[in-house]
Parts: C-alpha cells; structure tokens; sequence
C-alpha cells in the first residue's frame, strides 16, 4: 500500500490478494491508509464493524463476503512486522523523474 503524503509511504500489508482481501472483512479497504498516522486505531477500527457505514457500503461487503471466498484475518501490529521484514526489501521503489534518489 502507498500512502504518498505520509513520511512513511510504503506498507506491506497482505501477503496476497485473499489476505488483502481479509483486512476489508468488517469495514472495507478505504482507511487501510490509517495504518501509517495512528497503527493502534486503524488495528481497532478493522477489527469490528462500523456504525456509521451506509446501507449500501455493507450491502457492497455482504455481497463480497458471500461471493468470494473472503474470512476475516486481523490486521496485528505482529503480521505487518513480519509482512515488512519477509518482503519489503523486494520492493523497487523508484523516484520520481527530476528527483536525486
């Protein structure tokens, strides 16, 4: 995941499409970013449901969860530890043209 206006702009945060896809269980992908400004938070806010998420938005996820094969896995401090150590250095982040590297 790229976050670009944040100072830490790169996250390893699923080992695959099905774990990606397991971290929007609840309450879908769209503050997946939080992770970067406050990780204890964005732990709290994917591992229930959340109130304020319109009808639509959980008619979106039921129909995901019934039509993949979609099981909730939590987001932990732990796996994204371990998600960093295991791949990010396989990352190739290049720099934008114009920029020093």
């Amino acid at each position: 995941m790229t976050v670009p206006m944040s100072d830490v702009n790169n996250v390893i945060v699923a080992e695959d499409f099905q774990e990606f896809l397991s971290l929007g269980y609840h309450v879908g992908w769209f503050a997946l970013e939080q992770i970067v400004y406050d990780l204890d938070a964005a732990i709290d806010y994917h591992s229930g449901t959340d109130q304020d998420m319109s009808s639509e938005e959980l008619q979106f996820l039921e129909m995901l969860r019934n039509e993949l094969p979609i099981k909730h896995i939590p987001l932990t401090r732990e796996r994204l530890d371990q998600l960093k150590q295991d791949y990010f250095d396989r990352l190739d982040i290049g720099t934008a043209e114009g920029q020093d590297k």
